[in-house]
């Protein structure tokens, strides 16, 4: 494997460090999920940085897996948007832009605030304690990959109330894009995660008072400083 940069000599092995992370996982998985999960935790921790080449071969020797599942992991991650393809089917790790940046927060603020308008008034008390739930899962979590899966978790088990296949469908793609930004927001400032955990409990609250307006207001400035965070990282590599 290599990155669009190069590697040193005295740098670590990524895919000897992808093992070590496969080897954390605690939740039961096939070896399709296994190797797709170990290559999303390499993602958003940055082990694999964007533009980074993927090899099958390679993965799969890394993992101790044939290379049937390490190409079904790497069309799911493509669908996330966290891998592409070139002309010649050889995959890499996206490499985010600030453009792609303000896109995907645009488009997410736009559906969120819309699916949070909608649910406020339809969550049911079970929604908010599973809510709740994931939340102290976050709050204890010092995996950075194992956060951002539980922060999907919780705005989809929210949101989900809308009762709109269409919509999570929606967001559920929006969500996995903007994993990587997050995961770069907070390699960059690891008090986002703190903040964040912070205003989901102030987005629990707004919801358990069925108060529409606070509710679309934590959850709009709730992804500005991610977002302002990855540009400023963003644009000081460009120089």
């Amino acid at each position: 494997m290599t990155t669009s940069e190069g590697a040193h000599a005295t740098e670590p092995d990524p895919m000897l460090l992808l093992a070590g992370l496969g080897r954390q996982q605690v939740r039961p998985t096939t070896a399709h999920e296994f190797v797709r999960e170990s290559l999303r935790r390499g993602i958003l921790t940055g082990l694999l940085p964007g533009g980074s080449q993927l090899g099958q071969s390679q993965i799969a020797e890394s993992l101790g897996v044939s290379t049937t599942p390490v190409r079904e992991a790497l069309r799911d991650l493509a669908s996330e948007g966290l891998i592409d393809f070139d002309a010649y089917r050889t995959a890499s790790v996206h490499l985010p832009t600030a453009e792609e940046l303000n896109e995907v927060y645009n488009l997410r603020q736009m559906l969120e605030s819309y699916a949070v308008s909608t649910m406020v008034p339809l969550v049911t008390e079970q929604r908010l304690k599973e809510a709740e739930r994931i939340q102290d899962l976050m709050e204890s979590e010092t995996d950075t990959a194992e956060w951002l899966i539980l922060n999907a978790e919780f705005h989809a088990i929210l949101t989900g109330a809308c009762q709109s296949p269409k919509l999570e469908n929606f967001l559920a793609t929006l969500r996995a894009s903007v994993a990587l930004y997050v995961g770069m927001a907070i390699r960059t400032d690891p008090n986002r995660q703190i903040e964040s955990n912070r205003e989901h409990r102030e987005l629990l609250a707004a919801c358990r008072n069925r108060d529409i307006a606070r509710a679309v207001e934590v959850t709009r400035a709730h992804m500005d400083p991610a977002r302002d965070l990855v540009e400023s990282a963003l644009l000081s590599q460009l120089g």
